[in-house]
């Protein structure tokens, strides 16, 4: 059975989402030390071949892993951006049911006293 009404706890997913986006700076720094690492491994394989081959799995590498960072970045912000649109919709709701004579008793996101299931 559906619950009765619609629950998001925004805080906790604004506070996620900055999280988040905080790790952004710790993925590019991980994927600054991964080419670190293997372009020390690729100059120090002492084959020419080997050397190129490493190099070239670097080059193709180490863009997908600075996408990371930015994609660990945007999720964490777009997460926060989604929490208050929906503070902000569940105000202008409220209110716009206020002003029309609703008996709604709660915001729309969050369930409160009232008669009933859903707290209608």
């Amino acid at each position: 059975m559906p619950p009765d009404f619609l629950d998001v706890d925004p805080e906790t997913v604004a506070a996620a989402g900055s999280r988040t986006a905080a790790t952004g700076g710790d993925w590019s720094a991980w994927a600054a030390r991964v080419e670190t690492l293997l372009r020390d491994a690729a100059a120090g394989a002492g084959d020419a071949v080997v050397t190129a081959d490493v190099e070239g799995h670097v080059s193709a590498l180490n863009p997908r892993l600075h996408r990371l960072a930015a994609d660990a970045e945007a999720l964490g912000i777009n997460a926060t951006s989604a929490a208050y649109v929906v503070v902000n919709t569940d105000l202008t709701a409220a209110d716009t049911l206020r002003s029309t004579g609703s008996c709604l008793l709660r915001a729309v996101n969050r369930p409160g006293p009232g008669p009933g299931p859903g707290n209608w």
